[in-house]
């Protein structure tokens, strides 16, 4: 390692410094399994409230707790900022 330092010193050459970028940012798993962004950034999650205690909803209830839902802006946009690192454009 020595010699080759020496080399270069010799040579007068300059060693290319190579700069590491920063780590990317990571997704949060969790948001990532329970939210999905539109195409215009609205953020869609399931319905909440479906895992247990059924026999007490009624039919209609239980129909409506299908499917998903799209989050108000405030949650959307704390959902985007916090969690989603490159959600935002």
């Amino acid at each position: 390692m020595a010699l080759v330092c020496l080399m270069f010193y010799r040579l007068n050459l300059e060693i290319p410094i190579i700069r590491n970028n920063m780590p990317k940012l990571k997704t949060k798993s969790a948001v990532k399994k329970r939210f999905k962004l539109t195409a215009s950034g609205k953020v869609i999650a399931s319905q909440a409230g479906k895992k247990h205690f059924m026999r007490r909803r009624t039919k209609a209830q239980i129909r409506n707790l299908r499917g998903t839902t799209i989050l108000c802006p405030q949650d959307g946009y704390n959902i985007k900022k916090y969690f989603l690192p490159y959600g935002i454009n």
